[in-house]
């Protein structure tokens, strides 16, 4: 099976990602648009893997993620795959810090590291 790690966004989060695909929509356009209930952010992709792969993956997400707290996260930039004039997929990144974070924490577990995650830093500040 093809796996992947990926969290579900925070309605609200959702509901913008939402509006910005609206935006982008076309009649005819040949994408083919995500449903709303499989908007999702993917944290890491694995590849292809068999049913004992599937449970180490498992296992070694829920030891990342236990000692990991709630904590803010942003949007950040479009991008297409395999690039914009041929859009396959069209995604919405998180903000760079986050990305920093969820690899820290992940790293750390695999590794068999750390026993607590380094809480992430703060959000960037966006000038008004």
């Amino acid at each position: 099976m093809r796996l992947f790690l990926a969290v579900f966004p925070p309605p609200a989060t959702r509901a913008l990602a939402l509006r910005t695909i609206d935006t982008l929509r076309r009649p005819n356009d040949g994408v083919s648009w995500v449903k709303e209930d499989n908007l999702h952010y993917t944290m890491r992709f694995i590849g292809e893997v068999g049913e004992d792969g599937a449970r180490r993956v498992q296992e070694a997400a829920d030891e990342a993620a236990a000692p990991v707290a709630a904590f803010d996260a942003a949007l950040g930039e479009l991008g297409a795959f395999p690039n914009p004039r041929k859009a396959r997929v069209i995604w919405i990144g998180m903000a760079a810090y986050v990305q920093e974070h969820l690899n820290r924490v992940w790293d750390s577990s695999a590794a068999g590291g750390a026993q607590s995650a380094p809480p992430p830093p703060p959000p960037p500040s966006v000038p008004a």
